[in-house]
């Protein structure tokens, strides 16, 4: 596919990812803030209002 491009070609899969979305890596990016900010614990909640890839995300994460 790249033969004779003369330059590397770099590929994403994001269906590697744990819940097979885009969205995990920023789920995951959101919560370790919110720990290194001290806005979450070990003891807190997360909170969301979708049951989209984010909110699923999320979920997986969080166990």
């Amino acid at each position: 596919m790249t033969v004779g491009l003369g330059c590397t070609v770099w590929v994403k899969l994001e269906s590697r990812n744990l819940g097979g979305s885009v969205k995990d890596r920023p789920a995951l990016f959101m919560i370790e803030q919110a720990e290194r900010d001290g806005r979450l614990g070990r003891d807190g909640r997360i909170v969301e209002a979708t049951s989209g890839n984010t909110g699923i995300a999320l979920a997986q994460i969080a166990v």
